[in-house]
């Protein structure tokens, strides 16, 4: 029914993976006496400010103290979730959270008059994720778990750019084929459309709404002006960025069968806004991210599930807003069950999800797991590879914003 745990990390047969570089990211209440931190700890609501270092041995006086200051969960090591290794790392988890900081300190800019002169700090940590996810095809995936800011539209622009990133890693050759029409440069094109579309709802902060509004893509209807937000974003970022970024901004809510926005007027007649290729690939990239990271959530912010967010993007009424051709690598980079998500098997156990199989996303590895009930070092786990056991289903999932 299940095949044991193997010391090699997937794509690198023989090579053990150390303790120290296996994390799970672990709900307060899910902790152990003596469980250790794999990343340190910063204070919620002041994300400079370090509560508890790495490598803490946590006692149950720093949980209730961790639970006083509403921290909701914590990384910890988990050497017998070895397999994560390939997906989940200490690096990848500090450049995201680099990531929101940096658009915070962007929007900060913005908040205060200012237009962001530079924003290099930014450019750097989108150049070290696309290096990250670079090395290695399987593991380059969109993790929630890895997901930071507590500010829903941090948290969206952060996530955005990401998905906008993995999903340009895929369609290099079919972005570069486009490139010349496009105006981007055969280099940096990638990191290009992520600053894009880290920047791409910077106008929201400048609407009396300000950073605070219902998810989905359709709850700005009732926001009054809310189409100005993308004329401007595009007016205050111009300045200090590439035309190719700045056009993220201004189209990011046009559409593949042209229903979309701005929209063109000729002699006052209001027409369609732009279509098909006339889209910017760039632009056609960043719509498909910033449509799946708005579909994760309902308008009370409560996570859907991934598979169904999939399976939504396919519906009659989303598949004609996106070229079809980045609808295929976005879903390439979004698995319904991807590594670190906490699920529940039809056979009652309960555990993580560890890998997964390119050509059958819908039946991942899980790996069995309670670290409410089991020591994080003694024996072996067992590991099982749905793809092998159809009798095997997952009938429930712990969604992006319960994390662990």
């Amino acid at each position: 029914m299940f095949r044991k745990l193997d010391i090699a990390a997937p794509g690198e047969p023989g090579c053990a993976v150390t303790g120290d570089d296996v994390m799970l990211r672990v709900p307060l209440k899910q902790l152990r006496d003596g469980m250790k931190l794999a990343l340190p700890v910063f204070h919620p609501y002041r994300p400079t400010s370090q509560l508890v270092a790495s490598g803490c041995r946590l006692q149950p006086t720093t949980v209730e103290r961790l639970e006083e200051l509403h921290v909701h969960d914590v990384w910890v090591h988990s050497p017998r979730l070895s397999l994560l290794s390939r997906y989940i790392t200490p690096e990848l988890v500090l450049a995201r959270r680099r990531l929101a900081e940096d658009i915070c300190l962007v929007l900060d800019h913005v908040l205060a008059g200012q237009v962001p002169d530079s924003l290099d700090r930014l450019r750097s940590t989108l150049h070290e994720l696309q290096a990250i996810y670079a090395r290695d095809r399987q593991a380059a995936v969109f993790l929630p778990c890895t997901s930071q800011g507590d500010e829903f539209l941090v948290r969206h622009a952060a996530d955005t750019a990401v998905l906008a990133l993995l999903t340009a890693m895929r369609l290099k050759n079919y972005i570069r084929a486009e490139r010349r029409e496009a105006g981007l440069d055969a280099e940096g094109f990638v990191e290009k459309i992520a600053l894009g579309a880290a920047l791409h709802d910077i106008g929201l902060y400048m609407l009396k709404t300000g950073p605070h509004y219902p998810a989905g893509p359709d709850w700005m209807q009732n926001v009054e002006n809310w189409q100005d937000h993308v004329t401007l974003g595009h007016e205050v970022v111009k300045p200090a960025v590439s035309d190719a970024v700045a056009s993220v901004i201004l189209h990011h809510h046009q559409h593949y069968d042209g229903s979309g926005f701005p929209r063109s007027r000729l002699d006052h007649e209001e027409v369609s806004g732009l279509k098909g290729h006339q889209i910017p690939v760039y632009v056609r990239v960043v719509s498909a991210a910033d449509l799946f990271d708005e579909l994760r959530f309902d308008t009370h912010l409560r996570p859907i599930p991934l598979s169904r967010v999939r399976r939504m993007l396919l519906s009659k009424k989303y598949r004609t807003w996106l070229d079809p051709l980045i609808l295929r690598a976005l879903r390439q980079v979004t698995l319904p069950y991807p590594p670190g998500m906490r699920v529940e098997l039809s056979n009652g156990s309960t555990g993580y999800v560890v890998d997964y199989h390119p050509e059958h996303p819908g039946r991942p590895l899980v790996q069995t797991f309670n670290p409410e009930e089991t020591s994080v070092h003694d024996g072996q786990l067992p590991l099982y590879d749905l793809l092998r056991l159809p009798d095997l289903s997952i009938v429930e999932q712990c969604l992006p914003a319960q994390q662990p």
